[in-house]
């Protein structure tokens, strides 16, 4: 069953906005149960939000042979990635268990070492969905409205809680990255940077953007906070 996109609530407009476009038309898929049940996926990491965009901004500063500016990004980056650490968005889940939306495209290889291993993640973006049959009736739109209000100030979870009170099905898709294994990048990335190997930095800093995965889960079968 195709799915259609309720709202978005994008909280890092620099690099992530449209990260999560992926979520609209997307298939139906079952639910990893005994990951989704412990954890609140409406919650998203300000730290690991700050530290992509960090990375993101660094790559553009080594590109414009901007080598003082890449370090502090990189540096803020290790930073924020340490504070990230004691995050309690950080989730625990295998990659293979991950259901990407349908429409996103088809990673060529595991973005991590072991895909069947439990992994730390580190969330950092998430959109809503409904499925496409829903039927609009003036209380369901009522809470749609307020359900967009509490994403406005940042309440994903009161959102999520208004819109199962109202009987409307939400799904979530979120944007995750690999929490030592970004570490670890970044970490490469800032000694290299020491040697003055941009283009090595360039590609390690490439290499832990693109081990950002997504994955939809019922926003049901999580506890609103």
């Amino acid at each position: 069953m195709k799915m259609s996109t309720l709202f978005a609530a994008i909280l890092a407009t620099t690099v992530a906005s449209g990260s999560l476009a992926y979520a609209a038309d997307t298939a139906k898929v079952p639910v990893t149960k005994e990951v989704t049940a412990q954890k609140d996926f409406t919650k998203l990491s300000r730290d690991g939000i700050a530290a992509f965009r960090d990375i993101h901004l660094a790559r553009i500063a080594v590109f414009d042979a901007d080598p003082a500016t890449a370090k502090k990004l990189v540096a803020e980056a290790q930073s924020a990635l340490k504070k990230a650490k004691a995050d309690d968005s950080i989730f625990l889940k295998a990659e293979a268990a991950m259901k990407p939306p349908a429409s996103a495209p088809a990673a060529a290889k595991s973005k991590t070492a072991d895909a069947s291993a439990q992994t730390a993640w580190i969330p950092i973006d998430g959109q809503f969905t409904l499925e496409e049959d829903f039927v609009a009736t003036p209380e369901k739109q009522q809470a749609v409205a307020r359900a967009n209000e509490h994403l406005k100030k940042g309440e994903r979870s009161k959102a999520v809680e208004t819109l199962r009170l109202a009987g409307i099905d939400v799904s979530t898709t979120i944007a995750a990255l690999p929490l030592n294994q970004t570490i670890t990048g970044v970490d490469d990335a800032a000694k290299l940077l020491d040697e003055n190997k941009f283009y090595e930095v360039n590609a390690k800093l490439k290499t832990v953007e693109d081990g950002l995965v997504f994955d939809t889960v019922a926003a049901f079968d999580t506890p609103a906070q």
